[in-house]
């Protein structure tokens, strides 16, 4: 029997889980406009209290909320699983963005690993995997980047592997 959405709330994010992949792909999923929900029951609630609607909408509506409070953009992930089932989680992140970017960190990094900074502001939760999927590197490759990082004391896991998140330790300015 498939198991329900599975919610987890941390001090810095939200965690949605759900059984299989978006019916309607994650690609549509995030533009809009077709309804296809998975749990109707969840649908059915949202709209007795206001808050659901049969457009389409709901995910692009999440992404706008999150960008007009000035939170970390939301993450989809669709895994496909071989010895366990597939399933979508979105991360609802609670930290504020970051506005600028860390281009410049002071320290000499390469263009990689300050891509990989950027990607921590806006996902502290990123994983290897898809860091060298948006760095169109290997996991390998982006698991270096980690440790030269952390190396450098530039960033810290704080909390497990499976859900924990990345602090960044930017350097601070010196007087002169």
């Amino acid at each position: 029997m498939p198991r329900g959405i599975v919610i987890d709330k941390y001090p810095d994010k939200i965690v949605l889980k759900n059984p299989g992949t978006a019916i309607v792909g994650k690609k549509q999923m995030l533009r809009g406009g077709d309804s296809e929900p998975r749990n109707a029951n969840i649908m059915k609630m949202l709209n007795l209290i206001g808050f659901g609607e049969h457009a389409g909408s709901g995910v692009p509506d999440i992404f706008e909320t999150w960008e007009t409070a000035g939170l970390s953009e939301p993450v989809i992930e669709e895994c496909f699983g071989e010895n366990s089932p597939s399933k979508t989680i979105v991360t609802l992140p609670l930290v504020k963005k970051i506005q600028k970017s860390i281009v410049n960190v002071g320290v000499n990094v390469g263009v990689n690993a300050k891509k990989l900074l950027d990607l921590i502001f806006e996902n502290p939760s990123i994983s290897a995997v898809a860091a060298s999927e948006s760095l169109g590197i290997s996991k390998r490759q982006a698991e270096r980047l980690f440790s030269q990082l952390k190396e450098l004391n530039l960033i810290e896991r704080i909390g497990p592997d499976k859900s924990g998140h990345w602090k960044i330790n930017l350097p601070q300015p010196t007087d002169s």
